[in-house]
């Protein structure tokens, strides 16, 4: 089992980075945890997410491909987004469903195959 990688300086965001970390890994039940770029991120043959704690939110970055796929569903959303990254925000619900659809599109791209149950 992985060591939980968060940065020790943010403890306000750190209860919202278990949860996401949790969430990510039901979504990649075979990727290693490391850290890349100095951000925690989950690895198969390549990264195919990385995560980072902010003080006013997570920053979700799995790359511009599913970004670019998901785009009106971002905005659609409401989630404040850029090029490379998400900002989910600490307090509310996040779109699960759009987050396991770019989730997904990004191992997809990554060409790992996931046996989900």
């Amino acid at each position: 089992m992985s060591t939980p990688i968060f940065p020790p300086n943010r403890p306000f965001t750190k209860k919202r980075c278990f949860e996401w970390r949790a969430f990510i890994r039901t979504q990649c039940p075979n990727a290693e945890e490391v850290i890349s770029y100095g951000m925690p991120a989950f690895k198969e043959t390549k990264v195919l997410v990385y995560y980072e704690a902010f003080k006013n939110h997570v920053g979700f970055y799995p790359t511009a491909a599913p970004i670019v796929r998901f785009e009106e569903e971002l905005k659609a959303s409401g989630l404040t987004f850029s090029k490379g990254a998400v900002q989910l925000p600490l307090t509310g619900v996040w779109p699960e469903a759009l987050l396991i659809q770019m989730i997904a599109y990004r191992q997809e791209v990554a060409g790992v195959k996931v046996l989900r149950s």
